[in-house]
This record gives C-alpha cells, sequence and structure tokens, in this order.
C-alpha cells in the first residue's frame, strides 16, 4: 500500500462504499411508465331476421365498455402461478391506468384470474346435455392461459394500449362448451 501524506484511507474506503450503495439502490429504483388501457366492445348479431347492413355495422363499431375489469400479468401468457401485477377498473369512458415497469405484460379478463370461472364450466358442464356438449377440460386450461392482449413496456413516458372483447350469442358465450340447440326464431 503507497502511503500518500494527508491522504485518509478511512474515509475514501466508506466513500467509495456509499457511493456503491447508492448506485445499486438507484439501479434497484424500476423506473415504471404511465399505460393507458382502452377497452371496447363488439357483439354479434343474435336475433331471427337477417339484420340491415346498418345494425351489423352498429355491432360491428367498437363502443367504450366502462365497469370491464382486467388482471395484468407479467409474461406473454397468463400463468395464474404467477402473481397479479395490477388490477384495474375501466371508468365510464372504458379506460383505466396503471404504471409498469420495462417488460413484457398481458391483460386478461377478470374471470381468468385463477381457476375458479373454469372449474366451475366444467363442474356445470360436466357431460354432455340436451343442448350442449361437455366442457372440455383441456380447451378450459387453453382458454385460460391465452391473453386478451400482449404488450411490452419500454422506455417513454407514457404507453397506450386497446383491447376489443367481442360479446358472442348468449348461446355460444361458454368457452370451450358448443351449443347444439334450437336457435331463436
Amino acid at each position: 500500500m503507497i502511503n500518500i501524506p494527508g491522504f485518509n484511507y478511512p474515509k475514501l474506503s466508506l466513500l467509495i462504499i456509499l457511493t456503491g450503495a447508492l448506485f445499486y439502490i438507484q439501479a434497484a429504483k424500476v423506473k415504471k411508465q404511465v399505460i393507458k388501457l382502452r377497452v371496447t366492445q363488439t357483439h354479434a348479431y343474435c336475433g331471427g331476421m337477417e339484420p340491415d347492413k346498418e345494425l351489423l355495422e352498429e355491432l360491428n363499431t367498437p363502443k367504450a365498455l366502462p365497469g370491464k375489469k382486467l388482471v395484468v400479468r407479467k409474461g406473454e401468457s397468463n400463468n395464474t402461478a404467477l402473481p397479479v401485477v395490477a388490477e384495474l377498473t375501466c371508468n365510464g369512458n372504458g379506460v383505466a391506468y396503471c404504471k409498469l415497469a420495462i417488460g413484457k405484460y398481458c391483460i386478461v379478463d377478470e374471470r381468468k384470474k385463477d381457476e375458479s370461472y373454469i372449474k366451475k364450466i366444467y363442474a356445470t358442464y360436466k357431460k354432455e346435455s340436451q343442448y350442449n356438449s361437455a366442457a372440455n377440460w383441456d380447451c378450459l386450461v387453453d382458454w385460460l392461459k391465452t391473453p386478451d392482449l400482449v404488450f411490452e413496456v419500454l422506455k417513454k413516458d407514457s404507453i397506450f394500449v386497446s383491447v376489443n372483447y367481442h360479446f358472442p350469442c348468449s348461446w355460444y358465450a361458454t368457452p370451450c362448451v358448443r351449443y347444439h340447440g334450437p336457435l331463436p326464431p
């Protein structure tokens, strides 16, 4: 060790340790980006007679979906073993906000938060009935894992993402169950 007169080695060591600790703390602080999510809805035609062109256009035009509840998870698939990063409820304009760190995320309907919804479907449709097929467990598990939207947060001030939910006719709305009964007139 070289001894330089007037130089305080213990203070220098402390300064190096404190600088390293400060750098570590700053690196550990993950800057989160503001995410603006717009959620819309479209609908299938579920009436009897052939609809006119204007009605079909109206049903196929995305409109705000207020009150929609969604779950955000890290990654590109809805792995229910991973924690929920954010739970969102859309405002009256179908918009929800959250802050997320840089990375890839997926958004899913609140029914996909855990396995409770698919277990309920499987119990309800365990056996084929007069109008419905039996629920397919593997199909339900795949449905649960499938995200409604995958997006990536990059180094930007804010990110805008949009997802549309298409609502089928009620008799076709249960995932992994086929309806084979009579259709309404």
